[in-house]
């Protein structure tokens, strides 16, 4: 991919960038926002990877009440591949195929980073969210660090795993109460030991480390990453 996107996810201080939204900026004009392409209206945690032909894996997530009507899940996991980044539309977001199976009734989740393994091969670092209850009767949402490999010929997913939770991290505030059990992933960073290093929001507040086996080291080794890094920090996007 020869042009340089940055991926910002609407804000409150990114205007004139819709809220909730993800833009995919021209990396040399990003002071001036000069969108390059847009997802889908609402949509969050849209991640690309380039693929081993060349190609662009695209990850979406659509949610609201009619995913949950229609699959259960208030949120899911789609994936489409495009043949080059002026391809890269709303509508071919919006159209991908789902990942079915990945989240019980009522949860919800989203692709965070993306990487091509060397076997061609697709290794996925993502949440996956649920509502809870605390000890003391208060609502929760948890969220969960997890993994699974996808095969971008197939679309078909394997080896999906729990790979962090939030009292694997050092004890630390939450935003709201309802965010105490929250470890919303950002991604994973390779190690000289063939370990890895997972990063993730703690709480919607802070950020943590934590050293785990590498998720993907049966599929292959790691060869790219997610080619457009976020702007916007990792948290819990319900």
């Amino acid at each position: 991919m020869r042009q340089q996107l940055a991926q910002v996810e609407g804000a409150d201080d990114v205007a004139p960038l819709q809220l909730g939204t993800v833009h995919f900026l021209d990396r040399p004009a990003v002071a001036a926002r000069d969108v390059a392409t847009t997802g889908p209206e609402g949509m969050k945690d849209i991640r690309l990877v380039e693929l081993a032909d060349g190609r662009i894996g695209v990850f979406s997530r659509p949610k609201g009440m009619d995913i949950l009507a229609r699959y259960g899940s208030l949120s899911m996991i789609g994936f489409t591949v495009v043949d080059s980044l002026d391809r890269l539309t709303p509508e071919a977001v919006g159209q991908a195929p789902l990942l079915h199976g990945l989240f019980g009734p009522g949860e919800w989740g989203g692709c965070n980073q993306a990487y091509l393994l060397d076997g061609g091969l697709i290794g996925v670092i993502g949440h996956h969210g649920y509502k809870n209850v605390s000890e003391n009767g208060e609502d929760l949402l948890s969220y969960m660090c997890v993994s699974f490999v996808l095969d971008p010929s197939t679309g078909e997913w394997s080896d999906y795993r729990v790979i962090g939770t939030r009292p694997c991290y050092p004890d630390g505030p939450a935003k709201r109460p309802r965010l105490a059990d929250c470890a919303f992933a950002a991604g994973i960073e390779p190690r000289a030991d063939g370990k890895v290093d997972l990063y993730s929001g703690i709480g919607d507040t802070e950020t943590g480390r934590l050293l785990i086996d590498d998720p993907f080291a049966a599929h292959g080794r790691i060869v790219t990453a997610c080619v457009l890094p976020s702007f916007a920090p990792a948290r819990a996007p319900l």
